[in-house]
């Protein structure tokens, strides 16, 4: 009998994508790494590439967006109101560029549902599905991830959308949670009275650097922090009693290995702990969040 192995094609399924051309910053960027996004607009190679079974992950977040469209649509096929308002229309992957002084390049912004109720106007949904401790983390502090409120922020500044609802559903548990927001002056208002101080200049700034790093062909610092010991990247390391994390930013991006090389061979018999110690200091100029790592 002839074997058919579906799974080594599957794999090859889900790491199939398109890599087009940067001509624009990302909303979703709004908190991310100046490195990591220099990277990116480089196409430089990447050391730790998606593995099947987390692109399998990201497609399972697909799955996630599917269900709450249909739920959308039944919603208004059947005229189930939202609270005291009915949907009149959905926009899905709603979408716009957006020119900011003092950037060369355009910022997209893209949101997953864009709608308009009767009565009430226009309010966006920004869904989030995932896994385990991070939807844990989040159940236990009520309060939205600084990333997503980045990006919102970002919508709510640029966008016709100045009232975005965040969703947050969990892909293994069922967890499900949402955060209403709404644009202020000083960042953005939660439905239980909560003021998140969200600049969208700060966003703006990574930008920034970005753009000076690819116009001087010079490599920019790194944003976040990697707990290195005995020449290799740990999930934490402690030392008299303090343990010391590697930001998740650092865990899961695909250039960690070429990012923390040189640190690699620096702390072959040692830890990383000086940089822990002198991260508090880094300096904010003009508002450009600055790293010396």
């Amino acid at each position: 009998m002839i074997k058919i192995k579906t799974l080594d094609l599957f794999d090859e399924f889900l790491l199939e994508h398109e890599s087009q051309e940067r001509i624009s910053h990302y909303s979703s960027n709004s908190e991310a790494c100046v490195r990591q996004m220099y990277w990116d607009w480089i196409k430089e190679d990447k050391t730790n590439p998606i593995t099947p079974g987390a692109a399998l992950k990201m497609k399972f977040g697909n799955a996630a967006e599917a269900i709450f469209s249909e739920f959308l649509h039944w919603a208004m096929d059947n005229k189930k109101p939202f609270g005291d308002y009915l949907i009149v229309k959905i926009e899905e992957q709603w979408k716009e560029r957006y020119d900011i002084p003092g950037l060369k390049y355009p910022v997209t912004c893209k949101l997953d549902y864009g709608l308009e109720l009767e009565g009430y106007g226009l309010v966006a949904i920004e869904l989030k599905s995932m896994y385990g401790r991070g939807i844990v983390n989040i159940a236990k502090t009520n309060e939205p991830k600084k990333e997503h409120l980045g990006q919102i922020k970002l919508y709510t500044t640029n966008t016709p959308y100045k009232r975005i609802v965040l969703p947050y559903l969990g892909r293994d548990n069922g967890y499900r949670t949402e955060f209403h927001l709404t644009d202020t002056p000083n960042g953005l208002l939660s439905a239980d009275g909560t003021i998140y101080e969200i600049d969208p200049k700060d966003s703006y700034a990574r930008f920034i650097l970005v753009e000076e790093a690819l116009e001087t062909k010079t490599l920019p610092g790194r944003s976040f922090l990697a707990a290195i010991k005995d020449g290799d990247m740990k999930d934490k390391f402690t030392k008299d009693k303090v343990d010391y994390k590697t930001d998740w930013q650092c865990s899961y991006c695909g250039y960690k290995d070429l990012c923390w090389r040189d640190k690699y061979i620096e702390y072959k018999r040692d830890s990383n702990i000086d940089m822990y110690r002198s991260r508090a200091s880094l300096p904010v100029i003009d508002n450009k969040v600055t790293s010396e790592w």
